[in-house]
């Protein structure tokens, strides 16, 4: 559920294993909300229904599951501080979010003579 994947990047940040509280999971909300959006737009559509609440489920691969959550975390950490992000979350988001794009590459039609 969208609650798993902002519980997941909160973790990731603060090292919060409970909960997170009714602030910090509007914020994630709002700006998981606002990333995904960006990727619909952008060719890298995950079939996200929308709105999001926290109890929405996103039917998508895993591979696109992971590039959320580490996307997620690189989208909250000017929140909790910049200095937070390893070089492995940069790589797996940049990765991530370029699987997502060429999962939405329509396949080129071809003609045959």
């Amino acid at each position: 559920t969208v609650q798993d994947i902002i519980n997941f990047a909160l973790r990731k940040i603060t090292g919060i294993t409970e909960t997170p509280n009714a602030e910090q999971a509007t914020d994630a909300l709002e700006r998981l909300t606002d990333m995904l959006e960006e990727w619909r737009v952008t060719g890298a559509d995950v079939g996200a229904p929308r709105p999001l609440t926290l109890a929405t489920v996103i039917y998508s691969p895993f591979s696109h599951i992971s590039a959320i959550k580490n996307n997620l975390i690189v989208r909250l950490s000017d929140i909790y501080g910049a200095d937070i992000i390893t070089p492995a979350v940069a790589t797996a988001a940049v990765r991530g979010l370029q699987l997502v794009k060429n999962a939405n590459i329509a396949p080129a039609s071809v003609e045959y003579f």
